[in-house]
């Protein structure tokens, strides 16, 4: 009996050890130089509220592309170099501006939400996810669950994944606000928003993990 508690015990620590490693950056993400930035991935994406998406369709069809090509544009702002401590960014978002193309824009819009996009989910919508050049190393996606006009935020998982392998390294889903004129810059502050979060967590969980290593 004492043999199966440990047993159990053992199997519930090692489950709970990978289940927060999975949600906090770590040392394969501390120690990486490089990553690849795939993109947004707007596939499973849900838009809450009427009055704020007036054209789904063109929202699917130029916007989703346009907020993809700001992330990229505006690589003094959004910087994944700075947020995330690498010193090289590869970025690949053909994938994404495929996977982009697959929502009904007869279906983006509701009143409410519908479904929480689970970390389940993110993990499979990453195994998609393949550059034609860079086979080995970290990749890293932000897959929008929502865009909430009457909440003026979003729901955005961040997932860092292993190039060759397509294991979880890192997936987290954050909420951020919502600001900006225009509907473009509106929607891209969630982004932005989204890198100062996500720069304060790198720089607590570095500090912690140097702290461990002395």
């Amino acid at each position: 009996m004492k043999q199966f508690v440990f047993i159990l015990f053992l199997c519930t620590f090692i489950s709970t050890e990978s289940f927060a490693q999975n949600n906090t950056f770590n040392k394969r993400i501390f120690d990486a130089d490089e990553v690849v930035w795939f993109g947004i991935d707007f596939s499973k994406v849900q838009l809450i509220g009427s009055e704020g998406f007036t054209n789904p369709q063109d929202i699917k069809e130029r916007f989703f592309k346009s907020w993809n090509k700001l992330i990229n544009h505006e690589s003094d702002k959004y910087n994944f170099q700075e947020t995330y401590g690498f010193t090289t960014v590869h970025r690949d978002t053909a994938t994404a501006d495929a996977r982009n193309k697959l929502p009904d824009y007869e279906k983006l819009v509701s009143e409410s939400k519908r479904q929480e996009l689970s970390k389940k989910d993110a993990i499979e919508i990453c195994k998609a996810y393949k550059s034609e050049v860079h086979q080995a190393g970290l990749g890293l996606v932000y897959i929008v669950d929502d865009f909430n006009k009457k909440t003026k935020s979003a729901e955005i998982w961040v997932v860092f994944f292993d190039l060759a392998t397509h294991d979880i390294v890192m997936a987290k889903e954050y909420e951020t606000e919502a600001g900006g004129f225009g509907l473009r810059n509106y929607w891209a502050r969630t982004f932005y928003e989204l890198q100062n979060i996500s720069k304060k967590e790198y720089k607590k969980s570095l500090k912690k993990f140097k702290k461990r290593k002395k």
